[in-house]
Parts: structure tokens; C-alpha cells; sequence
């Protein structure tokens, strides 16, 4: 068995309590505060999908493409969810952020099972 292929169902408790707390951190007022550099915001989508997809792929390595659509969904729905907040904004460059979060992780998945 490969490092991606063994599961731990604490790993999948993990993921879900990881996704909830995205989502309460993604519709929790914004603090508005200037970010380290201009993109922070982008890169805290990034690697916040990043994570979730790795943890993901590792608690789930049979259904892959289901967690990838249900990610693709998670983020699209914190977009549109945050746009019915006062304190959010709904920004599609926040999507393409989780997009290439996801993108990321299914590359260094695939750059781990060739090293291994």
C-alpha cells in the first residue's frame, strides 16, 4: 500500500471537522485588516484548499473524484454564500484561489507516488 492509499478514519473526522471550520471561518465577519502582501487572501484560499484536498485524498484515496467535485462545490458555495453576508464579499478570485489550491494538492500527490 502507498503512502495515498491507507486510510485512518481519524483522518476523515479530521477532513470534515476541517471543512466545517472552513466554512465558519469563511462567513465569520472580516476583520479587513491589510494582509502580509497584496495577495494574502488568495494564498490563504490556496492553501487552505490545498490542505483540505491532501487530507482529503489521503482519508478518502478510493474516491477521488468525489472529493474533488464536493471541494469544487465547498468553495463555489462559501462564494455565493459569502455574497448574502454584510460583513463579506462574493469574489470569484477567491474561487480560482481554492481552484489552484485543489490543482496543487493533486500535484504533489502525483509527484509523491512517482518519487515512492
Amino acid at each position: 500500500m502507498t503512502f495515498w492509499q491507507t486510510v485512518d478514519h481519524r483522518l476523515r473526522l479530521l477532513f470534515w471537522l476541517m471543512c466545517a471550520g472552513t466554512i465558519v471561518l469563511a462567513l465569520l465577519p472580516s476583520s479587513n485588516s491589510p494582509g502580509l502582501f497584496a495577495l494574502a487572501d488568495k494564498a490563504a484560499h490556496a492553501v487552505a484548499f490545498l490542505v483540505l484536498t491532501a487530507i482529503g485524498l489521503r482519508a478518502y484515496p478510493r474516491h477521488t473524484m468525489i472529493l474533488l467535485l464536493l471541494l469544487v462545490g465547498l468553495g463555489g458555495a462559501i462564494e455565493v454564500a459569502q455574497g448574502y453576508t454584510s460583513t463579506r464579499s462574493q469574489e470569484w478570485e477567491d474561487f480560482i484561489a481554492d481552484l489552484i489550491g485543489i490543482a496543487l494538492a493533486l500535484v504533489a500527490r502525483r509527484f509523491i507516488a512517482l518519487k515512492a
